[in-house]
């Protein structure tokens, strides 16, 4: 069983992440599946930002 507040802790160390954090994140790894994991918690983030701007009606 995986421990449930660890992965809450990885979590909450990925929020803070920057597109640019991401990007070079990205860039610079040579593992596939890293980058695969990474682009697609920018885009979560980048999504989640884009809702919060719409709902402050800031488009």
């Amino acid at each position: 069983m995986c421990d449930v507040k660890e992965y809450e802790k990885i979590a909450k160390k990925l929020s803070v992440l920057t597109p640019d954090d991401t990007m070079q994140i990205i860039k610079e790894t040579n593992d596939p599946d890293v980058r695969q994991i990474y682009s697609i918690v920018g885009d979560y983030f980048l999504q989640k930002k884009q809702k919060e701007l719409i709902e402050k009606e800031k488009y």
